[in-house]
């Protein structure tokens, strides 16, 4: 991985969600859930895991295997 600190960033926020997910009554795993999610987008954002991934589909953006995946993603 080029920047292995979006690793970290990704890594952590991914286990909030899975955390959520799995502990507490219905309600509160609604709400839990939803906080996950929205510190999981707010540390995609703020670690530019967007800008490098769209800077990978530019450089990629050729290559016959990337194109299938990035459709069947997208």
């Amino acid at each position: 991985m080029d920047n292995p600190q979006l690793k970290e960033v990704c890594l952590k926020a991914t286990e909030g969600v899975e955390t959520a997910c799995s502990v507490g009554s219905k309600h509160t795993k609604v709400e839990s859930v939803k906080q996950a999610n929205t510190t999981l987008l707010e540390a995609l954002s703020t670690a530019d895991v967007i800008t490098v991934f769209q800077e990978l589909e530019k450089k990629r953006s050729n290559n016959t295997m990337f194109k299938a995946m990035m459709n069947y993603l997208h």
